[in-house]
């Protein structure tokens, strides 16, 4: 079975309220729950989608998505130190995940997900994890510009070195760098055999899947939310 979890807590220093705060008129939240429904039927098997909060309020998002599940969350697992893991394992030990099952994580922070990339998802959910040797799936896209060879550390005293010591100061333009990518936070994929022994969400060896219908943007500033405001408007224009 699928097993989609999407983890929205009551609190948020860099933008208060934002798992509810309204993105073009709907709840922040309810973007990632209308793609995990939209996910759950693309799947050619069973799926559950599931929003897992310590919030009443966020809660009650389920009731205006067909088909979720609420699943109440201790506040103990959903302070700023907590980890996303944790809220994972709580659906798991609530939900009765076992072994055969895929987990998929999808953050509200990262609200623009193109119907044609679900569907790609839901593809390769099959291929990589399902018909072949990947224990896990992780949505990336390239650092371009801010590349770890030209990234610093600060000292105590304020001495700037390198993050990476080539023994040099690499001054190559970025397109003749080696390709590097960060996680962008979209999606989170791995067979529950392997979560439910690690407790880990990325579980090697690992399937990169990079971006092509989209830039996503990861929720942490206003900022942040101006700029997913306008994509996702632009999109829905073209």
């Amino acid at each position: 079975m699928l097993r989609i979890v999407v983890p929205a807590r009551s609190g948020s220093k860099g933008v208060p309220g934002k798992n509810l705060r309204l993105l073009n008129g709907f709840p922040l939240t309810l973007h990632t729950l209308e793609a995990a429904h939209i996910l759950a039927h693309c799947c050619n098997e069973e799926a559950r989608y599931y929003l897992t909060s310590d919030s009443p309020q966020i809660l009650s998002l389920a009731e205006r998505s067909p088909g979720c599940i609420p699943i109440h969350r201790p506040k103990e697992l959903s302070l700023d130190t907590s980890l996303t893991s944790e809220a994972v394992m709580h659906a798991a030990d609530s939900m009765g995940f076992n072994k055969d099952d895929i987990i998929v994580l999808l953050q509200p922070t990262c609200p623009d997900r193109p119907y044609l990339e679900i569907a790609d998802i839901a593809d390769i959910i099959n291929k990589k994890l399902r018909m072949d040797r990947f224990n896990s799936i992780v949505s990336l896209v390239d650092v371009e510009g801010y590349h770890p060879f030209r990234m610093k550390r600060l000292l105590h005293d304020g001495t700037c070195i390198s993050l990476i010591d080539q023994g040099f100061e690499d001054m190559r333009p970025r397109q003749v760098l080696p390709k590097c990518y960060i996680r962008s936070g979209s999606y989170y994929i791995t067979r529950a055999s392997s979560f439910l022994e690690s407790h880990k969400l990325v579980n090697e060896p690992t399937y990169g899947y990079l971006h092509t219908h989209t830039i996503p943007v990861n929720i942490d500033s206003e900022l942040d939310f101006t700029l997913a405001s306008l994509i996702i408007k632009k999109r829905k224009m073209s």
